[in-house]
């Protein structure tokens, strides 16, 4: 599951949330759990499966980071700011933390 936030198209992860066999919450040899690897990624889709199924996102790696400051460091605040053209969607950034801000 950690392979496949990281590295595959959101439709996989989110089809192996649904088959039920990983643990969400489930943490890496450095201490990143499947929903640190999302925020790192940038990919509002995952996150949101990841939070329905039960990802505790106030988890912290081992060197202190929860994936809300994750997504905050890797988005630059001109991208964060940048007002959205109408009927265009929002940066994905953006998206990842007002998700995980909630």
């Amino acid at each position: 599951l950690h392979y496949a936030a990281a590295y595959c198209d959101p439709k996989i992860t989110s089809e192996l949330l649904e088959l039920g066999c990983a643990d969400v919450n489930l943490k890496n040899p450095r201490g990143y759990t499947v929903l640190h690897m999302a925020a790192m990624r940038r990919e509002p889709a995952t996150i949101v499966a990841l939070l329905t199924k039960g990802a505790h996102p106030s988890d912290l790696t081992s060197d202190e980071r929860t994936a809300l400051r994750i997504s905050k460091r890797l988005t630059r605040s001109i991208d964060y700011f940048r007002p959205t053209d109408e009927g265009k969607e929002s940066p994905k950034d953006r998206l990842c933390i007002e998700i995980l801000e909630q």
